[in-house]
């Protein structure tokens, strides 16, 4: 049974037992967990990782960086219930999984759409792969899974019930759903997202508190780490204003 299992589908988690990974101390870990989960069975050239995190960095400097990355995700996964070096196999060439001690969500989904099991491969997928991650071989896996769902959906004779989580957005750039106009606000030109957001509650909450004490609030942080995504979730739930407006500043 493995050890660890890991949702990619709809947004990265990590679950242990009880114990549940949903938030990362950095975008770098975050990002060589979700590369090793998705081929489990591969084990990955350090050079290749480094390039992966960091493509404009010195070699001698994504080593540095790669170790203390591995360093802090092991202490995630292989914390003192779980043997050490069970789950993370590193040597001085290569960084991979045990493969018998996590399972991956994109793996599940995949193996039953070979199986031929429609609806349970329907219900796996939880919303497209690392929603907020911008990175090049990410959307490129991520629009690959979407192919494949998609397809399953033209198949299963259920498609339209199993079909309401992952709606299509609105034609129009400025339509809202029914449901989220009556909530909060009059919203105007949001993003519409079909994924599920979780796991930012409390970001949710500090962007919140700063709008009921500021006139301007700026969020910052590395590109791809989903900034506009929480911007477009804070809006929708900034439920003291009148009306809420999204402004994209490459169209200025």
């Amino acid at each position: 049974m493995a050890v660890w299992q890991i949702q990619l589908l709809g947004g990265l988690r990590a679950t242990h037992g009880n114990a549940v990974i949903a938030q990362f101390p950095s975008r770098p870990i975050a990002m060589l967990l979700a590369r090793l989960a998705l081929e489990p069975q591969r084990r990955h050239a350090r050079e290749e990782l480094i390039e992966l995190l960091w493509p404009d960095v010195e070699l001698d400097v994504g080593r540095n960086r790669l170790r203390q990355v591995l360093s802090t995700l092991r202490r995630l996964l292989e914390p003192p219930d779980v043997p050490p070096y069970s789950v993370l196999n590193a040597d001085r060439q290569t960084i991979g999984l045990t493969a018998d001690a996590v399972s991956c969500d994109v793996r599940e989904f995949e193996q039953l759409l070979r199986q031929g099991a429609i609806a349970h491969a329907l219900d796996c997928y939880r919303g497209d792969l690392l929603p907020g991650f911008l990175d090049e071989w990410i959307e490129d896996e991520r629009a690959r899974l979407s192919a494949l769902y998609e397809r399953a959906l033209a198949r299963d004779s259920g498609a339209v019930e199993k079909a309401r989580t992952h709606e299509p957005p609105p034609r129009r750039r400025d339509a809202v759903p029914a449901k989220a106009a009556e909530r909060g606000p009059q919203l105007r030109n949001l993003p519409f997202y079909v994924s599920v957001f979780f796991g930012r509650e409390s970001d949710k909450r500090c962007v919140l508190d700063a709008l009921a004490q500021h006139r301007l609030v700026t969020l910052t942080g590395l590109g791809g780490f989903g900034k506009t995504r929480l911007a477009a979730e804070s809006a929708r739930a900034a439920t003291d204003f009148d009306a809420v407006t999204f402004v994209p500043l490459s169209e200025c």
